[in-house]
């Protein structure tokens, strides 16, 4: 008689390795159409051909090419997720001084338009993230809260 329990403690030291192996961060310094980027996140997807797929601490996903590489480290640490406000400080330094921050209950939207425009087209966004919701909550399937932005405090400003 074949005893089940034979391949629990396996099983069992493979769930805690993997949750350390999976939130491991990389470091990748590339270059981009002539601008060079560092970024610390999560991969995703790496080919065979060393391309990589990267979720980055602002939450971002990158489509690294091999050859755009430079650099490319691993450590032991998790991610370090960007705080709200981090993360909309380094867009809009990024983007410039003309751009202005507005918040919804579920969107950042960083924009340089006017601001009735903005609010407008949040206001659709707002829309159609509820109509989504709610959508999939009357087909009785409870969809996950989406990591980024959700959770981001009032007054990013």
């Amino acid at each position: 008689m074949n005893n089940p329990l034979k391949y629990l403690s396996p099983c069992a030291s493979l769930l805690f390795v993997l949750p350390s192996y999976l939130c491991a961060a990389d470091h990748v310094v590339f270059t981009q159409n002539g601008q060079r980027y560092e970024v610390s996140g999560k991969p995703l997807v790496e080919a065979q051909d060393g391309g990589l797929l990267l979720k980055a601490n602002d939450g971002q996903i990158w489509t690294i090419q091999p050859d755009e590489i430079h650099d490319r480290k691993q450590d032991d640490a998790p991610v370090q997720v960007l705080s709200p406000q981090e993360a909309v400080a380094d867009l809009v330094e990024r983007l410039g001084a003309d751009f202005k921050v507005h918040q919804t209950a579920h969107y950042i939207v960083v924009s340089n338009a006017d601001d009735a425009f903005v609010e407008y087209c949040s206001s659709l966004f707002e829309k159609l993230y509820k109509g989504f919701y709610a959508f999939w909550k009357n087909n009785r399937w409870d969809l996950p809260q989406p990591e980024y932005p959700a959770g981001w405090p009032n007054g990013v400003r």
